[in-house]
């Protein structure tokens, strides 16, 4: 499988909610820079775990990788792409929903490793909004 099909693979498989699978495309020392909370670098399990959230926490209408630019060798893939996205967040603590709904610009370092694509770093900023 080539390193776009890693990112279009990870979407869908997070949209669908299929988390196994969905883990099972990053690297054990994977790392995530955010702009969510709880912000910064994060690794490892808790990195994966608050990638997880994004999907965990919305129902999408529409989730779509835009605009993706991968460049591979032998043993890494530098990928950057928007990500569109729209959908229903449901908070349980308040039973209140929210229609959320944005672009991100996503940067991913895969790494190959046993046969496969590995995510294992990514960085995702929000699309700035214009006044």
């Amino acid at each position: 499988m080539e390193a776009a099909e890693v990112i279009r693979m990870l979407h869908r498989l997070g949209a669908e909610r299929e988390f196994e699978g969905f883990r099972e495309l990053f690297s054990p020392e994977y790392t995530l820079f955010n702009h969510l909370p709880p912000g910064g670098l994060m690794r490892g399990d808790e990195a994966i775990r608050v990638r997880e959230s994004f999907f965990r926490d919305l129902t999408f209408s529409k989730i779509k990788v835009e605009e993706l630019s991968v460049e591979e060798d032998e043993g890494q893939a530098y990928a950057a792409y928007t990500l569109s996205y729209r959908g229903v967040a449901v908070f349980s603590k308040t039973y209140s929903v929210e229609e959320l709904g944005g672009r991100l610009r996503v940067t991913s370092i895969l790494e190959r490793r046993g046969g496969g694509w590995r995510i294992v770093h990514e960085h995702l900023s929000p699309w700035p909004k214009l006044p």
